[in-house]
């Protein structure tokens, strides 16, 4: 799940902001459904950072 949140980011940053909200949201789907715990807080960070570009800001703290 973090290689698809990172690839997620990257993507963002070079302007596919589509694309890369598509990853980070897989990266967070697969963190819920596999449960694991280790990788969750730079995923959450990741998740914040792309998400306020295509959903309102309220909507990055789900999670928090």
């Amino acid at each position: 799940a973090l290689g698809f949140a990172h690839f997620g980011s990257y993507a963002a940053k070079l302007g596919d902001i589509s694309g890369g909200y598509t990853y980070v949201k897989l990266a967070c789907s697969l963190l819920d459904k596999l449960g694991s715990r280790e990788n969750v807080g730079e995923i959450k960070a990741i998740r914040t950072q792309v998400v306020s570009y295509i959903e309102p800001l309220q909507a990055t703290l789900e999670y928090h």
